[in-house]
């Protein structure tokens, strides 16, 4: 199986909390490593993720049970407040976010579980849905699964980077997958039937006579997918190698010298 790697945080646009400030919803970003078969075929890999949740003491309010928000006497309820300078070309007149009610437009008493936030930190198990066809280097959105926004705001994302390691038996090209099989001679020239490995299982594959050096046989949909087209699969390459002798032994090499002339080979 694969791996796990870090989490982070990361910014992402939400809505407005209060009047006058916007809040940014919190995506989460985390780092997942999966077999060559895994990004294939697809799996459902359960994940441990550290995320800020709402609070339960205030139901993700910020605000301490049984109080009641009063509007902010210094913006009025804007979330903003004014601010003039003088310059040159005259006065000027700019808003920023109010510093007592921090751009909410309400003055609270803050929930003393989770300071006021309205969220605190919790593990939770959830299950991540790769599909079938991603690649080294793919990101997956899980929604919903990012931190929970400051005192109601937007709950945030998580964005799982993928990772998928090298195959010894297998490389790809988009939707091809690409691998190899090595014969003696003898059957390249005769013809033979092999086990050949595929991300499904092992399957027998007949190896046509006269097959030469290099030969590029095709097994239909054993390829990847893309994960807009799940059941549309690609197919798998095979490369045929030919095993020489490095040493022919005396009757070997009588035979092969008597196909030579009767040119056979």
């Amino acid at each position: 199986m694969g791996g796990m790697g870090g989490m982070g945080g990361m910014g992402g646009m939400g809505g407005m909390g209060g009047m006058g400030r916007q809040q940014q919803q919190e995506d989460l970003r985390m780092d997942m490593r999966i077999t060559f078969k895994e990004a294939v075929l697809g799996v459902k890999r359960e994940v441990n993720i550290s995320r800020m949740d709402p609070c339960a003491t205030c139901n993700g309010s910020g605000n301490k049970p049984g109080s009641t928000p009063t509007t902010c006497q210094k913006c009025g309820g804007t979330g903003q407040v004014l601010m003039q300078s003088r310059t040159p070309f005259g006065v000027i007149q700019s808003a920023s976010i109010c510093p007592d009610c921090e751009g909410t437009g309400m003055r609270r008493d803050p929930c003393t579980a989770c300071g006021g936030d309205g969220r605190t930190r919790k593990d939770k198990l959830i299950t991540v849905n790769i599909p079938p066809g991603v690649n080294d280097g793919s990101r997956l959105r899980v929604r919903g699964e990012g931190n929970a926004g400051v005192r109601g705001g937007p709950t945030g994302d998580l964005y799982v980077e993928l990772s998928v390691e090298p195959s010894a038996e297998f490389t790809r090209d988009g939707r091809t997958i690409n691998s190899s099989v090595s014969i003696p001679y003898t059957d390249a020239i005769l013809g033979t039937e092999v086990p050949v490995a595929t991300v499904d299982g092992s399957v027998r594959m007949k190896i046509p006579p006269g097959t030469q050096p290099g030969a590029k046989l095709r097994l239909a949909k054993k390829g990847a997918p893309t994960p807009s087209r799940p059941n549309d699969r690609g197919d798998q390459i095979l490369t045929v190698n030919v095993r020489l002798p490095k040493n022919l032994g005396g009757e070997e090499k009588k035979l092969i010298e008597e196909l030579a002339k009767r040119g056979g080979v």
